[in-house]
């Protein structure tokens, strides 16, 4: 046979089979793909074929049954290796097909030595990706495929958008709402805006350098944040957690009105945190040129004060009667009977934090007893009481069954004279200057903190930040005494001649 005839029938067996001479590897890859299809299509052929002829047979051969194709194994010698770009003549290549009792090849290519490989079309595949393609195709591909399969958020439940709408700040809701109308609705849902922190917003919404404060911003600073209030009004929220800081004896600000409008129409069944700072607006600046000071004005400071106090017994009331599985409070607290009858609703109250508001305010042992009487159930109690030291002052005895944690390290004139805390296991307290006037130690006896804990807190194991031993009671270890050394104010671990 002539050379041109042999590179013809080379030329149509490989166009036959779908292949044709100088590709790439990628192609390769392609036609490789393209021979398989081709074989299993012609396997399936002589399959049928050789069922009909057995079905047309004899009834004595029709007993036997044909033998199903298992296995398929391919005998291929690939031509066009990674890094090369088409056929050679002085290749051979030969496909083996096996299914049962039925075996076919065919060679495609002539002459050269024989160089077969048995591979499968997966193994085939994975080689390909592996060998062939470089990192910036893959990459390539990957963000391709990241394009084309984008996530369906659209497509899920409405609980699910919920969720991930809950992770978003004030600012991004604000943002969100304005893509589409559905997300608009959504961002309207109740049960999205159970948090809600007053505390967060800034007072300029656009800085810039250099930019000073003025009373401009506080005004934008405050249309911002009423118009916030007219939406949660709107959206009338199932609060869990609410925190504010306003001073709400402002008139001209207007706080107290849109607080008592949240309240009521909020959700405040299962509202667990509240911390309302009701007494300042720490955000609102200060301004040099409007501050003055003269006795009109000291009169107008108490007479604010006095009023001030009294719109917090008001609001108070309310608020304990529409939140009353409330689990942690913190606030200011005046101490007032109607404030501490207000806190006898909050049956299920575990934490409480009363900070104070009025400075060197005298406190009775009746209003003491009354507030651990209200709120049998509290865990923890912090209290922040400022109240004369000098002569006259008060000794108090704390009696609470459930109390496990009792911090008075913030109180300054507030010495104990007793306890009965049998399940009390953390005491913090701390030794602050006089307060009042100015007596000589000798003239007040305080008793010492070490019989009063010793006595009354069966249970205790931490003073401050101090680890108790086991025998703390029968002997006292050098870091127990350091410890009342710096806490304690009575004649034999306080040193100076002045309270």
């Amino acid at each position: 046979m002539s050379p041109r005839f042999e590179r013809y029938g080379e030329e149509a067996a490989a166009a036959s089979l779908g292949w044709q001479p100088d590709l790439t590897s990628t192609g390769c890859f392609v036609c490789l793909l393209g021979t398989f299809a081709y074989i299993a299509m012609a396997t399936k052929k002589k399959v049928s074929s050789m069922l009909s002829s057995m079905m047309s047979g004899s009834s004595a051969s029709s007993s036997k049954r044909p033998r199903r194709g298992r296995s398929m194994s391919v005998s291929l010698d690939l031509e066009c290796l990674p890094g090369r770009t088409g056929f050679s003549s002085d290749r051979q290549g030969e496909f083996t097909v096996q299914s049962g009792t039925f075996k076919k090849s065919a060679s495609f290519v002539r002459g050269g030595t024989d160089r077969n490989r048995t591979v499968s079309a997966c193994e085939s595949v994975d080689k390909y990706v592996n060998d062939s393609l470089k990192p910036e195709h893959l990459l390539r591909l990957s963000c391709i495929q990241m394009h084309q399969e984008r996530f369906p958020f659209q497509k899920l439940p409405v609980d699910c958008k919920l969720k991930v709408f809950s992770f978003l700040t004030v600012k991004e809701r604000g943002l969100s709402s304005q893509v589409c109308s559905e997300w608009r609705a959504l961002i309207k849902s109740s049960s999205l805006w159970n948090t809600v922190d007053l505390t967060t917003f800034p007072l300029c919404h656009i800085r810039s350098q250099g930019h000073e404060c003025s009373e401009l911003c506080y005004a934008l600073y405050r249309n911002r944040v009423k118009k916030f209030f007219q939406y949660l009004r709107y959206v009338r929220p199932a609060l869990k957690r609410l925190r504010f800081a306003y001073d709400i004896g402002d008139y001209r600000d207007g706080w107290l009105e849109c607080l008592q409008s949240l309240i009521r129409t909020s959700r405040c069944q299962e509202l667990e945190y509240a911390h309302l700072n009701w007494k300042e607006t720490p955000i609102k600046p200060y301004w040099r040129d409007s501050m003055t000071w003269s006795t009109s004005d000291y009169n107008e400071l108490m007479h604010r004060h006095r009023h001030r106090q009294r719109l917090f017994v008001n609001f108070f009331v309310s608020f304990c009667a529409a939140a009353p599985n409330l689990s942690k409070l913190i606030l200011p607290f005046d101490w007032s009977s109607r404030s501490l009858q207000a806190l006898s609703r909050l049956r299920k109250l575990e934490i409480l934090v009363l900070e104070k508001y009025f400075v060197f305010q005298s406190l009775e042992q009746d209003a003491l007893d009354q507030l651990l009487r209200n709120v049998p159930s509290v865990r923890r109690l912090i209290l922040e009481i400022w109240t004369p030291s000098g002569r006259g002052m008060l000794l108090y005895t704390v009696k609470a069954e459930n109390l496990e944690y009792l911090d008075i390290s913030q109180c300054r004139g507030f010495y104990l004279r007793e306890l009965d805390m049998p399940k009390v296991k953390i005491f913090k307290m701390s030794r602050h200057p006089w307060n009042g006037p100015l007596v000589t130690s000798d003239s007040i006896y305080i008793p010492c903190v070490y019989d009063v804990l010793r006595d009354g807190a069966p249970n205790l194991t931490q003073i401050n930040e101090h680890l108790l031993q086991p025998d703390w009671r029968d002997c006292v270890s050098q870091e127990l005494e350091t410890v009342l050394g710096s806490i304690c104010s009575c004649r034999e671990h306080k040193s100076g001649w002045v309270m």
